[in-house]
């Protein structure tokens, strides 16, 4: 909402900064010209000074006032004076040169409200009150109807002095529409006859008592009475000092870009003059120009741009800049001389949100100015030669005396104005990687998050820091009639430095034209994809709405930069992201390699009941321990239910009184019992709710601020949630992954203190390993439905468990087919180019909004859409899963066009060495005559293959690292853990083998695996780590030769899987046969192998002998691989030639 001038006859500009909240917005009166364009490093220094309202003081400034912030009071900030302000222009009389409304405020005010007259310099008149909150044109026809007499935003009271016209019953019915519109924003109407004023009669006393009694009861005006009255502003302040410099900061720059201060003068003529008590020699005036010059010092050099400090000249004939922290303007303000900086009459606005009665309330901070335009504003940082102007920025703003290992490269791609993409590990400060991006640039950054929970730890990082009231996370809890508010009148004015978003708002047509202007008055810095792992279909969290991202983010905003940041992304994953986003090799940065040494992994095998969650809190947290209970964090996989977060909290709480206990989850648990909830919580000044979305977000925040010992939450809340003093992770049940289990665990120990990560694991009673096989040779939603079904939920492993995830949304492959068919077939045949779907045109009643989604995806995959936009999101306001309805808009893709595409897509994961069944499939397709079906079948069935093996084989690489881990090897699996997400130059080779030939990945793989300083095997250890990150690899895609080679023979050198599992990833690799492969292309190879240890030796003997080789091919195998297999084959083929001679 923009703040209210009085009338001037200078160019007034308002500006919401400070480091206190309470009267935060003021006005710089005086600067004749409009703002223009100022050097980039002064446009940074205005930027930095209003990231925040209120922001927080620099420890430089904080040293030159030789004080500390936990020092000082942090109250609202209340400014007034008793000075009896001059409204004798603006407050108008009648034609008869009577003026009662101006006889109310000179006279009645001082003489009948005793103790009451300071609220004159508080009140404004003739304010436009009407349409400031957005009233219709009904409410304010006729003159100044947008006006009410006076305002008394402190007191939420409007004054009104009737004259006789008000008498009329057309006017009366208006005054009451307009009184109960200003009720509805929480706002009174008082009314006084300029008659009963005349007569003083009891309707004017009666006046009197309502209006003393209303300000009696204003809590905010108890606040400036006391100011007052105690003569707080007639003593020195330091936070009166610190809200002087800032605002004289301000000023200065305003002035610079207005052209009445000169950056290329040697000096500035200037004179100060203020309105509050300070020290005789008014230090704070020299610690205001010390601050701001060191600001231009460091961003010109970050822009390698000069700025020499004028010399500062005091002169009282010179350029006044008056500042009156306790003044609000009045009609004098225009005639005073130079710039003059006053407190701001009105503050916030009150926002009445949803329909109910009495309706709720909030109140909106009025915006000013929070940019001033830069002259080279699309200028890259070509010239940074070194990390300390930066770091000495990460020191100011956010307090961390250097960067962790990555940030600096991470923040120098994203300030290249590239599109790029960050590895950093859990914990490894990703956030501070497009923060100091953003505060290097006009315009605002939008961030898409994947969860709310993690949208909303983001804005509260961000406040801490000093970004209060400039940071935003837009979620489907939002109001709408608030989001519109936001969008127009706090984004579109770049009053907002971040907004946090989900990625379905990118599908809404209404943010998409929020973005497009945005882009359009050069506001729009960069995009950020936090968890940019879940934008590819072969991650484990992906959405609809990720998939098409990239694909709308071009179609938008093409031009901007993006960063993508993660911490699990693996090498098929960032190939696609890289894919998508068209990332040069240069811009991605990889800090994968650092090991979090300080957690500790601990697997319990056996039961994980609620009994079992206990005994380990009674571990962790004895009851008698003399120390404060640690900070523990359970995971839990389900939000109902016995093992449901709000039971499991339930039982914990009843066996442990003692403890602080919240849970979180994405969904509501079925028996949510708000009483029991917030009882839990044990915080007493907290108001109970029967509303859920309240009670996690008072959760969220209580955790955040330490306020809680124990959280249980599903992974709604464990993806980037920060908390550094996190000492124990608990999962009740094996995650589904590596992947999250890394992502979950990983929430401990952030502050690098020793912590502790535990599972409470089950193992299947039954082998596990021939579940996954024969999942492995039938990869269908039935034959994982079967093996479910094969045991009752109570005796199913943990392995069972994921497998029941696992399956949930999956249909037949005929289902899907037929849903593709329908939805192609109404586009087809529309005869326009956009059109809106409805779910049940495709879907009927059988499936949900993430299916009639994924149906769209697939229309998208095949280059026949654009990026869809959601009309309808049904009952979830922002949930795939209710989406009702879309507006999508066909391409004109031929078939053999859409051949080809499906090709990319499948090559691009499977790699170009796999010419598999479905290539050679695809290709003949190609060069038929609009085959859908055909093109429908073998999509479908390529993506379902490669999703259900990617999911499956995950799950088998936590299942079994569990099922082998022992406490003595804690450490070793830890290392393995870490070795999975390890992305590295060994990780790029491995990943290379995708795209080669067999024997070109022979070739390589022998060389990977050797030491290149002599002929010899690596390090046994380096192999491990070798095959932990090619397990990752193989989640992507299981038809790569070079991958089933390189794991069969890694799983060899290590000895660590079963023959079947090592002999199934052999033949996959070498479907031609091991002989041909022994004596061609893979022979070194396998030589090396085998010479490794003897159970690789004997097994490729297996191998060999089981291809029936003749005796000379014998004799060649044995005099490279003499192993006992084949030498006793020899014996018998001897033995067999003696037997017949004899």
């Amino acid at each position: 909402m923009q703040p209210f001038f009085a009338a001037s006859k200078n160019t007034r500009i308002s500006v919401c900064a400070g480091y206190f909240k309470g009267d935060i917005l003021f006005e710089v009166d005086g600067l004749t010209d409009e703002c223009g364009a100022v050097p980039d490093y002064v446009a940074n220094s205005f930027a930095i000074l209003t990231r925040g309202a209120p922001t927080r003081p620099t420890p430089q400034l904080l040293k030159l006032m030789s004080c500390q912030w936990e020092q000082l009071a942090q109250t609202s900030l209340l400014l007034s004076t008793q000075t009896h302000p001059y409204w004798g222009e603006t407050i108008l009389g009648g034609d008869d040169g009577y003026n009662p409304a101006l006889e109310f405020f000179d006279e009645i005010i001082p003489n009948y409200l005793r103790g009451w007259e300071f609220v004159c310099g508080l009140m404004v008149p003739e304010y436009p009150l009407f349409s400031a909150l957005g009233a219709s044109y009904k409410l304010m026809s006729g003159a100044n109807s947008e006006r009410v007499d006076f305002y008394l935003p402190q007191a939420e009271l409007v004054i009104e002095i009737d004259g006789g016209q008000h008498g009329e019953t057309h006017q009366k019915l208006k005054d009451r529409q307009r009184d109960g519109f200003l009720v509805q924003h929480g706002i009174k109407t008082l009314r006084l006859k300029t008659e009963d004023m005349r007569l003083k009669n009891n309707h004017f006393y009666d006046f009197i008592s309502q209006l003393t009694a209303h300000f009696e009861k204003s809590k905010q005006l108890a606040g400036y009475k006391k100011m007052l009255s105690d003569g707080e502003q007639q003593q020195p302040s330091v936070r009166y000092e610190l809200t002087a410099i800032l605002r004289l900061q301000i000023a200065i720059m305003l002035a610079i870009s207005c052209g009445k201060l000169d950056l290329l003068s040697s000096s500035w003529r200037v004179n100060i003059k203020q309105d509050f008590i300070s020290d005789p020699e008014r230090k704070w005036i020299g610690r205001a120009f010390e601050e701001l010059f060191g600001w231009f010092s460091l961003f010109s050099k970050i822009r390698n741009q000069v700025f020499t400090p004028p010399d500062l000249i005091f002169d009282d004939d010179e350029l006044l800049f008056d500042m009156r922290l306790f003044s609000r303007p009045d009609d004098n303000a225009g005639n005073a001389a130079g710039i003059t900086i006053y407190t701001s009459p009105v503050q916030t606005h009150s926002f009445s949100i949803g329909t109910q009665s009495p309706a709720k309330l909030i109140r909106l901070r009025c915006s000013g100015k929070s940019y001033l335009s830069a002259k080279n504003p699309d200028q890259r940082f070509v010239g940074l030669y070194s990390g300390e102007c930066l770091n000495e920025l990460n020191y100011r703003i956010f307090g961390h005396g250097s960067f962790r290992p990555g940030q600096e490269t991470l923040i120098l791609n994203a300030l290249s104005g590239q599109k790029s993409l960050g590895l950093m590990p859990t914990g490894g400060g990703k956030s501070l990687c497009f923060q100091i991006p953003a505060l290097l640039s006009q315009g605002v950054t939008i961030v898409v998050v994947p969860i709310k929970a993690l949208g909303r730890d983001h804005c509260a990082e961000l406040e801490n820091a000093g970004f209060s009231g400039r940071v935003v996370n837009i979620d489907s809890d939002m109001p709408a009639a608030l989001r519109d508010k936001i969008y127009q009148e706090r984004i579109l004015s770049g009053d907002m430095r971040f907004v946090f978003v989900s990625p379905e708002r990118f599908q809404t047509e209404g943010f998409r034209r929020i973005v497009l202007r945005l882009r359009q008055a050069h506001l729009l810095r960069m995009f950020v994809i936090d968890e940019v792992h879940c934008m590819s279909e072969w991650g484990h969290d992906f959405r609809p709405s990720y998939l098409t991202l990239p694909g709308t983010l071009r179609k938008i905003a093409g031009d901007i930069p993006v960063l993508g940041l993660t911490a699990t992304a693996s090498v098929n994953v960032l190939k696609d992201i890289q894919t998508e986003f068209q990332i040069p090799d240069e811009f991605i940065a990889y800090e994968m390699h650092r090991s979090r040494t300080e957690l500790n992994f601990s697997i319990y095998k056996g039961d994980n009941s609620s009994s079992e969650v206990i005994k380990k809190i009674e571990k962790i947290a004895p009851v008698n321990s003399d120390e404060p209970p640690p900070a523990v964090h359970i995971f839990s996989r389900y939000a109902s239910g016995k093992n449901g977060v709000e039971l499991l909290s339930q039982s914990l709480a009843k066996k442990r009184g003692d403890l602080k206990i919240g849970f979180f989850s994405g969904s509501m648990p079925k028996s949510f019992n708000p009483e029991n909830a917030w009882r839990i919580l044990q915080n007493k000044p907290l108001t109970a709710s029967n509303d859920y979305e309240q009670y996690k977000q008072v959760v969220q925040s209580c955790w955040k601020k330490g306020l809680l010992d124990i959280i249980i939450t599903t992974k709604a809340f464990g993806m980037g949630v920060n908390k550094s003093n996190v000492r124990h992770t608990l999962h009740v049940g094996m995650p589904g992954s590596m992947e999250a289990f890394y992502q979950e665990a990983g929430r401990a120990g952030r502050d690098r203190r020793p912590s502790h990560c535990h599972m409470l694991f089950r193992a299947e009673t039954d082998e596990a390993e021939q579940i996954w096989l024969k999942l492995q040779a039938n990869l269908t939603p039935e034959a994982v439905e079967n093996e479910i079904s094969s045991r009752g939920q109570a005796s199913r492993g943990d392995f069972r468990s994921q497998l029941w995830f696992l399956r949930q949304g999956l249909i037949s492959l005929a289902d899907e087919q037929d849903l593709v068919t329908r939805l192609h077939g109404i586009i087809r045949d529309s005869e326009k180019d956009s059109l809106t779907i409805h779910i049940k045109s495709v879907c009927g009643d059988l499936h949900n909004g993430l299916r009639f989604q994924l149906t769209l995806f697939r229309l998208y995959q095949m280059g026949l859409i654009e990026p869809w936009t959601v009309i309808d999101w049904g009952r979830g306001q922002g949930e795939e899963l209710s989406v009702q309805a879309v507006e999508v808009r066909r391409l004109k893709t031929s078939f053999s066009q859409a051949c080809g595409t499906v090709k990319a897509r499948i090559q691009s994961i499977d790699g170009r060495a796999a010419e598999s069944v479905v290539i050679d499939k695809l290709n003949v397709l190609a060069k038929e005559t609009e085959n859908w079906p055909g093109l429908y079948s073998l999509l479908l069935d390529w993506v379902r293959r490669t999703q259900l093996g990617s999911r499956l084989q995950s799950t088998w690489n936590l299942y079994n690292a569990c099922l082998k881990y022992t406490p003595e090897q804690a450490v070793a699996f830890r290392d393995t853990l870490e070795s999975f997400f390890k992305v590295d130059n060994n990780a790029f080779q491995l990943a290379s083998l995708r795209d080669m030939t067999l024997a070109e990945s022979a070739e390589a793989l022998c060389a990977l695996i050797t030491s290149k300083d002599s002929e010899e095997l690596l390090d046994a250890s380096i192999l491990r780590k070798l095959s932990a990150q090619l397990a990752r690899l193989l989640e992507g895609t299981q038809e790569s030769p070079g991958l089933n080679l390189a794991a069969a023979c890694l799983q060899l050198l290590n000895e660590t899987a079963s023959d079947t599992e090592t002999r199934m990833r052999f033949q996959q690799a070498v479907p031609e046969g091991v002989l041909r492969f022994w004596e061609e292309d893979g022979h070194t190879l396998l030589v090396k192998v085998a010479g490794s240890n003897a159970y690789a030796r004997e097994a490729i003997a297996h191998w060999l002998l089981e291809a029936k080789p003749t005796r000379h091919q014998l004799l060649s195998i044995h005099k490279d691989l003499p192993a006992a297999a084949i030498k006793s084959a020899l014996f018998r083929e001897v033995a067999d030639e003696l037997a017949q001679i004899i």
